[in-house]
């Protein structure tokens, strides 16, 4: 399971979670 240490990474960086967030948003449009 990858997806634990994304968690991690997003609960202590909640600022890459949003740059991640935005990043799907541009390549979805």
């Amino acid at each position: 399971m990858k997806l634990i240490p994304f968690y991690f990474v997003f609960y202590f960086h909640p600022v890459c979670f949003h740059n991640f967030m935005r990043w799907l948003l541009s390549k979805c449009h």
